[in-house]
């Protein structure tokens, strides 16, 4: 499952998409056979032509979807390809809130301050690299379930509910002039 909003042809998910499709995907295709499915969801911009993918025989463009449960809950693997990446992958914190693991570009993992082998896999920027991990998660059901839980526990470490009113209280109680607010 790749989920991401297009809305210019030089943006991240556009180009993740694209080198995924392209470099990855037969890797993957190769090695997985007829059990090769990419389902790709999210807003795509006026203008921007998929078009390339509509009769690619392993490739279902949803595009704007308003509930992802569904897609979550019928995939296994989530991938995050982003070659250069513009600011937070929210859609990572998501699809692993969700029980998906997930397969994500190595600077993408290091900026989430994840662990690699605990709570996702991280891939270098190279398509064998990368098809070896999405199939290494495909077909490895412990390393599924592994990576599966350690997200969830890295989550409900790092966003519980009084985490989230500890950081708010220290917000509102720091005083001006203050340097540190974290």
């Amino acid at each position: 499952l790749f989920v991401g909003a297009i809305h210019s042809p030089d943006s991240p998910n556009y180009d993740s998409l694209v080198w995924f499709a392209d470099e990855v995907l037969p890797l993957v295709e190769e090695a997985l056979g007829w059990q090769t499915r990419l389902t790709v969801a999210g807003y795509t911009a006026p203008g921007i032509d998929l078009g390339r993918f509509d009769r690619h025989p392993r490739i279902t463009l949803r595009g704007a979807v308003g509930n992802l449960e569904p897609l979550y809950n019928s995939s296994r693997v989530f991938i995050a390809p982003t070659r250069f990446a513009a600011g937070t992958p929210y859609k990572v914190y998501e699809a692993a809130s969700r029980g998906l693991p997930i397969v994500a570009a190595d600077h993408l993992v290091e900026a989430l301050g994840w662990t690699h082998e605990e709570e996702i896999l991280a891939a270098e920027i190279n398509p064998h690299a990368f098809a070896s991990a999405v199939i290494a998660l495909y077909q490895q059901e412990a390393l599924w379930r592994h990576l599966r839980e350690g997200a969830l526990r890295r989550l409900r470490r790092e966003n519980n509910r009084q985490g989230f009113i500890d950081a708010v209280s220290r917000v509102l109680t720091t005083q001006p002039g203050d340097r540190r607010i974290n």
